[in-house]
């Protein structure tokens, strides 16, 4: 076979079908291979950039990933919980917060070590996080057709690409520093901190609750009036984590 023939021998993947490329897209293990597939040649650029194959990725994605046996599944809360708040204008309806003070979820530039919820469960430095919320804030899918129209609840978020690049990036984070190194003192507690966040506190964006403004920039400390457990939540607490305790131990604490 001549050099001419190799030359001009058709390429097979390039050749198939574009609901086969589709599907072959939307099960990338991550997107650094997801972008640079779509390199490849003008039409996988073109099937990559469709909307249809960028939220069917992300969708795949996420269910595989973010199950609680690749990674928690709490980083799917996380990542709509940063998409949501990426916008600056925005005010946040958690725990009355403004944007003003979610710097203790998303970044610390006060204090010497960024201790933030975000901080502590990523491989990004701060720069890197503030760049990706600009990105994240100027991104195609809004998950509404107009502004006029009220957000979506946190859970029917819809997560594109760049949500896959947040997610990858906490999953990363995940299987390195805490998977590895477990217990107290890592950065494993702080998943803990955002599942409080998700289970106790809640963020009220898109429902339809009232949102008291003047509250809402007050320090933490004078707007928390309440325990933020009630008694009868701590007794519950007890006799769930008594339950756990083996036998032996249980009859010495009681």
């Amino acid at each position: 076979m001549s050099s001419t023939t190799l030359t001009h021998f058709p390429k097979p993947l390039a050749l198939l079908p574009t609901e086969i490329l589709h599907n072959i897209f939307i099960h990338l293990p991550d997107p650094h291979a997801y972008l640079a597939l779509s390199t490849t040649c003008h039409r996988f650029h073109l099937i990559a950039q469709s909307e249809c194959t960028r939220l069917h990725f992300s969708s795949e994605w996420f269910r595989s990933h973010c199950n609680d046996v690749i990674a928690p599944s709490i980083i799917n809360f996380i990542v709509r919980f940063i998409r949501r708040h990426s916008a600056q204008s925005v005010l946040c309806t958690h725990r009355d917060v403004s944007m003003e003070n979610m710097h203790e979820f998303f970044y610390d530039d006060v204090s010497e070590h960024d201790t933030s919820y975000w901080g502590m469960t990523t491989i990004w430095t701060t720069e890197k996080r503030k760049s990706h919320l600009q990105k994240l804030s100027a991104s195609r899918v809004s998950g509404r057709s107009s502004s006029r129209q009220p957000l979506p609840r946190l859970d029917d978020l819809v997560m594109d690409l760049e949500d896959v690049v947040t997610g990858w990036d906490l999953v990363r984070a995940w299987q390195e520093c805490c998977k590895t190194v477990p217990g107290e003192g890592t950065k494993a507690k702080f998943y803990d901190y955002w599942k409080e966040v998700r289970d106790v506190h809640d963020c009220q964006c898109g429902r339809n609750v009232k949102i008291n403004k003047a509250r809402s920039v007050l320090p933490r400390s004078k707007k928390r009036n309440r325990p933020m457990y009630s008694e009868t939540e701590l007794e519950l607490m007890y006799e769930a984590a008594r339950r756990e305790l083996p036998e032996e131990k249980r009859r010495k604490k009681e």
